[in-house]
């Protein structure tokens, strides 16, 4: 479900060309603390294979990720040193950006409740305030997201990717045959490849543009329709423009009627959800209460303790602070249930089921003076 994946990607913007590439040197380590593992690592030896993975306490596919990169850790031992590296803590900070230490407590608190799961086993640093490891590794590499792995073999990058293909790239590596030329061809087919992409998405753009800047929106909604049907891999990206014109221009019935057209893909309908949750022009009673009916839609069996936390915040701002109460309540019951599993994927911490907790209490205050 997209609430687990919301933020994954930290964008880079486009005039931000890779400076780091396969074949080059690593940039030296520098970071805020050693969390877990023995010995400690400060220099990129020659003689040695490393594997460092970037992660982040709120990216659900890192979380998934951990488990496996456990268990090849353990397969390679002495022959591949592995370093998960957290970074963009602080990306997904509401309000005022915090230092990226100051999530140092979290991190370590997440890391040894892994560890103690035996889901994160390998070595754990976190990146500095100066985010040295986010600036001069990830995004130097052109890296927009994460999870991302960089593979280093005899003190040169070999790889960088997703650690889901991961993989057959250390087989390769361990055995002397890993093909670094023809890596780099690959990566340069795939970035020529989001070109395209990007140029069909401004290319459909283009075609509904000149009516909106014109303020000639009956025209640029049919366009945005001719955009679609033109490149339906990119519907997402024009829907948001759409919906951007209806809420700005034609009212409530035609912003919600969109809406609703929407929710018939599960995609599109938790596009929807987010839309309205990061947009402070949502003041209508009758858009916050669609919001509330939307969230309830993407999870009608109530399985994601995050969208009961988005549903909760929809409702406290349509001013139904018991039932906000109530749906945090849920979000903290749901956390915990999904961090006791057997089959969790360790992707909440007691500090999180504790946040649902105390804005539950907030809610009922509020709750309590209406």
């Amino acid at each position: 479900m997209l609430m687990a994946t919301i933020g994954i990607t930290t964008q880079i913007s486009a005039q931000d060309a890779p400076t780091l590439q396969i074949g080059d040197a690593p940039p030296a380590l520098s970071y805020s603390k050693w969390i877990q593992g023995a010995p400690q690592i400060r220099t990129i030896s020659d003689n040695k294979i490393y594997v460092f993975e970037f992660w982040a306490t709120w990216c659900g596919p890192c979380i998934q990720a951990m488990p496996h990169l456990s268990e090849l850790s353990k397969k390679y031992a002495g022959r591949i040193s592995f370093v998960g590296v957290d970074v963009w803590e602080n990306s997904h900070d509401l309000g005022k950006k915090k230092p990226q230490e100051s999530f140092l407590p979290k991190v370590v608190e997440f890391v040894k409740g892994q560890k103690k799961l035996g889901r994160l086993t390998y070595n754990v640093i976190a990146d500095n305030n100066a985010e040295d490891m986010g600036n001069k590794w990830l995004k130097a590499a052109g890296q927009e997201g994460i999870p991302s792995s960089f593979v280093i073999d005899k003190g040169r990058i070999v790889w960088i990717g997703h650690p889901y293909y991961i993989d057959s790239i250390l087989s390769a590596v361990v055995a002397g045959t890993f093909d670094v030329e023809a890596t780099k061809k690959k990566i340069a087919d795939d970035k020529e490849q989001r070109a395209k992409m990007t140029a069909q998405i401004a290319e459909g753009q283009q075609l509904y543009k000149g009516a909106m800047n014109a303020k000639d929106f009956d025209k640029a909604l049919v366009l945005i329709d001719t955009a679609i049907a033109r490149y339906p891999n990119f519907a997402y990206r024009f829907a948001e423009d759409k919906w951007n014109i209806l809420e700005d221009h034609y009212g409530d019935d035609s912003t919600i009627a969109y809406g609703q057209r929407l929710g018939k893909d599960h995609f599109l309908s938790q596009l929807v959800v987010l839309w309205l949750y990061d947009d402070k022009r949502v003041q209508s009673q009758r858009l916050k209460e669609f919001a509330i009916q939307a969230t309830k839609n993407i999870d009608p069996e109530g399985k994601n303790f995050r969208v009961w936390n988005f549903l909760a915040d929809f409702q406290a701002r349509a001013g139904h602070y018991k039932d906000a109460a109530a749906s945090e309540r849920k979000a903290a019951q749901v956390a915990k249930n999904d961090m006791t599993a057997k089959n969790s994927d360790g992707a909440v911490t007691q500090t999180d089921i504790d946040g649902f907790l105390k804005k539950a209490a907030e809610y009922d205050k509020k709750a309590q003076k209406n």
